[in-house]
């Protein structure tokens, strides 16, 4: 399992998402004690790749079964976020942000989302 979790964060950090969604995928069987972390993971890799639709889904899958996983409510927001649903993607991200305030992934994010809801209001296209 250690060496499957290092091989899907290379993938990762090499922008190779469909690869790491394959990890992910065996991760979850191998290790079910996990399954939200690879969900997690695993919606993140779908957002990267475009598949923003199944991004949601696994993320919506995360937040549900552990609703205090901060990280299931970040790729919520992200996956949203891609889908131009700004406003329930921000609603995500502070409920990210009140399970780690301190997230400076989750305030980055915000401060994005609020960017382009503001824009959005003013007629902006992004």
């Amino acid at each position: 399992v250690d060496a499957l979790t290092r091989k899907a964060t290379a993938a990762v950090a090499s922008n190779n998402y469909l690869r790491a969604i394959d990890i992910y995928s065996t991760l979850k069987e191998k290790n079910p004690s996990l399954l939200h972390v690879y969900l997690a993971n695993q919606s993140l890799c779908f957002t990267k790749s475009g598949s923003y639709h199944k991004g949601l889904l696994d993320a919506l899958e995360v937040c549900r079964s552990h609703p205090n996983f901060a990280r299931g409510f970040e790729r919520k927001a992200l996956a949203l976020q891609h889908l131009n649903q700004h406003e329930a993607a921000l609603e995500a991200v502070n409920v990210a942000l009140q399970l780690t305030p301190h997230s400076s992934v989750s305030a980055l994010l915000k401060q994005q989302l609020e960017k382009q809801i503001l824009e959005k209001s003013e007629g902006v296209e992004i």
